[in-house]
């Protein structure tokens, strides 16, 4: 067809494009173009390519820059930043196909794939503030600790409010607990509770060593901007996005910590797509590898054995059907208490609000408590003098009733 159209063009024939569709079995709109392709180049002029312009064209700079900055950062974060920060308009597909192009021009670390050895190693990951909304509209923030061993792929998550070191001491010992036996090795991700920094250089902290070497493991942290140093746990942790499922169907903290408990025993029943086989299967030949754990009581010097409550309207939490106060600051906030030598110890994360001793009585005030209690409530506008005057020459638990009765007491 070429050499017929130049041969037309030579001539000076503008020709029917229906009629040359028809000889050359093509459509009349194909010969109409391949015509005008070849009458420009006769007399020079430079084909006109029109492009449209991409919605992603006004962010690949941003994009770009994510890219280089932040190693291992996915498609769908930069897609979630531009719609949240920078109004794109576009569909999560466009920058999918945006990002895999662009990474692929980047030079990527070689790395060695290294097979596990059973009974070998674990890895840790900490997932700090997740939020969660009760069926009550109330907001819970949590943490999530995150053991999986290596081999089989068998983990335990644990849901904590507390993020002290000692709280993190307990979760590993539970989590050993849990699979009856200790690795040779725990890997770290880089969590504050578990490194020191040395200037330029991190280190494994001194009670975090001394937990290994008390249970026997040695601690060692990831290296850092390399997510194939602990990707096991990093995929571990989109266990998260199942939880948010959850939004709206709880009501309590012991609610959510039974979701988690229910993960860590469905999970094990699933197939693990690094081995194509049973999590539970696998973990029955590993854990003959694992290290015996060593008696209870270096156990037990570990855990906090720390319990929960949340703090009720009226400035209580309870313990074993009685009440106990704390400061009204704390309404609505989870507590932790530890029972010692028949005495509540109160804790906001490590500091002592109140300790109170255990009693056969459904109300137990602390002064402080009660003076703050009446007086943002049935006493308010009273001084502390006038509230401790009434507190004693009355029967507390008639405020209980009055409140209910909507009295005036002044």
């Amino acid at each position: 067809m070429i050499q017929t159209i130049k041969e037309m063009i030579r001539l000076n024939i503008k020709p029917n494009f229906a009629a040359l569709g028809r000889e050359y079995e093509c459509d009349y709109r194909t010969a109409k173009i391949r015509y005008y392709e070849e009458l420009n180049k006769e007399k020079g002029i430079e084909p006109i390519i029109k492009t449209r312009k991409h919605i992603v064209d006004d962010y690949k700079d941003i994009i770009i820059n994510k890219l280089e900055t932040i190693p291992g950062i996915s498609a769908y974060s930069i897609y979630y930043f531009l719609k949240v920060e920078k109004n794109y308009k576009g569909s999560y597909e466009s920058i999918k196909n945006f990002v895999r192009m662009n990474k692929d021009k980047r030079k990527q670390p070689a790395s060695i794939r290294v097979e596990p050895i059973i009974g070998k190693s674990a890895q840790v990951d900490w997932k700090e503030d997740f939020k969660l909304i009760s069926k009550n509209g109330e907001i819970f923030i949590i943490n999530l600790f995150l053991m999986r061993l290596h081999y089989s792929k068998k983990f335990y998550a644990r849901l904590t409010i507390d993020k002290k070191r000692d709280e993190v001491k307990t979760c590993i010992i539970e989590s050993l607990e849990y699979f009856n036996g200790t690795p040779r090795e725990i890997w770290f991700d880089n969590m504050a509770t578990v490194m020191v920094r040395e200037g330029k250089h991190k280190k494994v902290h001194n009670e975090i060593k001394q937990l290994g070497s008390d249970i026997g493991f040695q601690p060692i942290l990831c290296q850092s901007r390399r997510p194939k140093t602990k990707g096991t746990v990093e995929n571990l942790a989109k266990l998260c996005d199942r939880l948010l499922s959850y939004n709206n169907e709880f009501e309590t903290l012991d609610d959510l910590i039974k979701i988690v408990n229910k993960f860590n025993e469905e999970c094990g029943k699933e197939k693990s797509q690094a081995h194509n086989k049973i999590v539970n299967e696998v973990f029955e030949d590993e854990k003959k590898y694992l290290i015996p754990l060593p008696n209870k009581n270096i156990l037990e010097k570990y855990k906090q054995n720390i319990e929960y409550r949340k703090v009720s309207q009226d400035s209580m939490i309870v313990y074993r059907g009685n009440r106990y106060s704390v400061p009204t600051r704390f309404i609505g906030s989870y507590l932790g208490i530890r029972i010692i030598n028949n005495q509540v110890y109160i804790y906001d994360n490590t500091d002592l609000v109140r300790c109170h001793v255990i009693t056969n009585n459904n109300l137990n005030y602390h002064n402080e408590d009660k003076i703050e209690i009446l007086k943002s409530d049935l006493l308010y506008g009273l001084d502390d003098k006038e509230i401790e005057n009434k507190i004693n020459n009355t029967d507390l638990q008639i405020y209980d009733f009055l409140k209910g009765m909507n009295y005036d007491v002044k």
